[in-house]
């Protein structure tokens, strides 16, 4: 019976409130909703925002991924930057860090000064570790590149080709983490097999960059 006369109350409360405003009272989650939708249309994110949306219900990647690649897409980031930043980026990381990894780990194994040899070859570690955590940061671009374009992540040349480099440097620090092996012969042929390895690797860095300069063509 009280909550039948409390109902009645606030009924009541609530006709005179639309006779002194001439308004239906709106509950705090419809005006939060046209806050947020006049902020929106404010902002200019209109446009980006349908675009996404649209990206969301056509594409066929991850959900995850395809959420973070359209979320870059309602920054504005120019289409240049999007397209051509992960090839110049990593153009630039295989040309001079990598060409350097390979120099100073090739310096190193050949110097007949040991001592020296050394040397380079300690620079050598250091710059492949560089190179390897980058040579992921440069995939988690290139994957994130491919979405905001709308197309298929990991299915082309291309993406097969980044995975198999990851899957050799990653083997190849392995290698070296675990010292070359237990005795001086285990250790010269596993510094052999890094070595060879490594150059395996750079070679296929190079087949990776040319599928990738031949997607640009599209």
């Amino acid at each position: 019976m009280a909550f039948v006369v409390q109902s009645s109350q606030v009924t009541k409360r609530l006709a005179v409130f639309k006779g002194f405003t001439g308004k239906t009272l709106c509950c705090p989650c419809s005006i939060r909703r046209r806050s947020y939708l006049s902020l929106r249309s404010h902002l200019g994110w209109e446009q980006h925002i349908k675009v996404a949306e649209e990206a969301i219900g056509t594409s066929s990647n991850p959900l995850v991924i395809q959420r973070v690649a359209d979320y870059f897409k309602t920054l504005g980031i120019p289409e240049n930057v999007e397209k051509y930043g992960h090839p110049v980026m990593m153009a630039i990381m295989i040309a001079f860090l990598g060409g350097a990894t390979a120099y100073y780990g090739w310096m190193g194994r050949l110097n007949p000064d040991k001592k020296k040899g050394v040397s380079q070859k300690a620079f050598h570690a250091n710059l492949a570790t560089v190179f390897w955590l980058l040579a992921f940061a440069g995939a988690s671009g290139g994957t994130l590149s491919v979405a905001m374009q709308g197309y298929p992540v990991w299915k082309s040349p291309h993406a097969l080709s980044a995975l198999a480099v990851l899957l050799g440097l990653t083997a190849n620090a392995w290698i070296a983490f675990s010292g070359f092996g237990n005795t001086p012969a285990t250790r010269q042929n596993g510094r052999k097999v890094h070595a060879y390895l490594g150059t395996a690797v750079m070679a296929l860095l190079l087949v990776h960059s040319a599928l990738g300069f031949s997607i640009l063509q599209h």
